[in-house]
């Protein structure tokens, strides 16, 4: 899965950065990548229906899934389905707060929505010491979580040190969601 998303900060993008976007979904396709990873949203926070429109049709067959763009979304509901008649996969969430077990009861409702039309990807906070209460609390089985620690000591172009997989929180978090 690839993200394709052109800067930080909020979700709603100009044209010339819509124009790019479809670029970056033609040159993913291209490489063989397995879906992308997205979110565009209106001023008044909805789904851009148009501009996901844009960067759907440009990858059919593959995987598409709506990033935490979908957590901004006035009416999650209405979120889901245009993203659902968009044909897009999944969603990754965190119920709309900070961390998906702060947003428990909202993605229990959501998975409720969605049935079997769209997967809901847990993630937000999800460390070891909370998997098992948050799979119990939201009926999930998909988390996403970035298990990284920071090394190194040199100023560089993106601050001190840079970021590796901490193998020790993977282990944890995997053998706690082996229940």
């Amino acid at each position: 899965m690839a993200m394709v998303r052109p800067r930080d900060g909020h979700f709603v993008y100009d044209e010339s950065e819509i124009s790019t976007m479809e670029r970056e979904v033609d040159a993913l396709v291209e490489a063989g990548v397995a879906g992308i990873v997205t979110g565009l949203l209106t001023s008044d926070d909805r789904i851009d229906v148009e501009a996901m429109r844009r960067l759907a049709i440009r990858c059919p067959g593959l995987q598409r899934v709506c990033h935490r763009a979908f957590d901004r979304c006035a009416n999650p509901g209405q979120a889901m389905g245009d993203l659902i008649d968009l044909g897009f996969t999944r969603i990754l969430t965190s119920g709309a707060a900070d961390t998906a077990l702060e947003g428990a009861e909202a993605i229990r409702r959501l998975l409720e929505w969605a049935r079997n039309d769209i997967e809901i990807l847990l993630c937000g906070g999800i460390r070891p010491g909370v998997i098992k209460q948050l799979l119990a609390e939201t009926g999930a089985d998909q988390i996403h979580l970035a298990p990284m620690k920071k090394i190194g000591t040199g100023p560089g172009l993106f601050g001190q040190g840079y970021n590796v997989l901490d193998e020790d929180v993977l282990r944890a978090v995997v053998d706690e969601a082996n229940i």
